[in-house]
């Protein structure tokens, strides 16, 4: 198209963009099978720095503004005051990745334009970070299995475009951190991922 000499722009267009999409799907399964063998290969060192919770969740959910609809279907809700900032003591990149993979399944999975709600809050020692959504929910077998390597929740195998390793792979980090990842569901109510971490997680494990 491009060496004809009337190219036809939206074509060409429609095409790179096919490509893009192609390009980023591979580049998420390298990703999933690299994090894999990392993990699998023996514990990961972290990297800990100071976060301000609010701040870290907005930024990870304004990544989605660029899914076609993302933005104004995130409600991000922080029990926080103007006056008081939770400040933790975490791997931010690894934390991240969590969050990231939560918020990814909760926009596939939920159907548009339902939204998807992000609710962090304090519980003793621990900060508690929920990502809920709408869509159809599953049953206790179903979530008994999603969280081994390759598993694909029942139906979404058109919407998934990764190997089933996020869920696996979250869980596992979230345990290098000393908390704890899983999921709340019933059919018809939709799902709620729930991560709960210690503040100072990684002092927590290096020591």
């Amino acid at each position: 198209q491009i060496a004809r000499p009337e190219p036809d722009l939206a074509k060409i267009g429609a095409r790179i963009a096919i490509a893009g999409g192609e390009a980023r799907r591979l580049a998420t399964l390298v990703e999933e099978l690299l994090d894999l063998a990392r993990l699998e290969s023996g514990p990961a060192p972290l990297h800990p720095r100071e976060v301000e919770v609010s701040g870290f969740l907005m930024r990870v959910a304004d990544r989605f503004s660029i899914v076609d609809g993302g933005s104004d279907r995130i409600h991000l809700v922080s029990p926080e005051s103007d006056r008081e900032s939770l400040q933790v003591w975490w791997d931010a990149d690894r934390v991240d990745q969590i969050l990231t993979n939560l918020i990814d399944n909760a926009l596939k999975y939920s159907p548009a334009p339902e939204p998807v709600r992000i609710s962090v809050e304090l519980a003793g020692d621990d900060v508690r970070i929920e990502v809920a959504d709408a869509g159809p929910g599953l049953t206790t077998d179903e979530l008994a299995g999603l969280f081994k390597p390759f598993a694909r929740a029942p139906g979404t195998a058109q919407a998934a475009r990764g190997l089933g390793l996020g869920l696996h792979v979250s869980r596992r980090l979230a345990e290098r951190h000393g908390g704890r990842l899983w999921l709340d569901s019933v059919p018809g109510g939709g799902t709620t991922a729930v991560l709960v971490l210690p503040r100072d997680a990684v002092r927590e494990d290096q020591h």
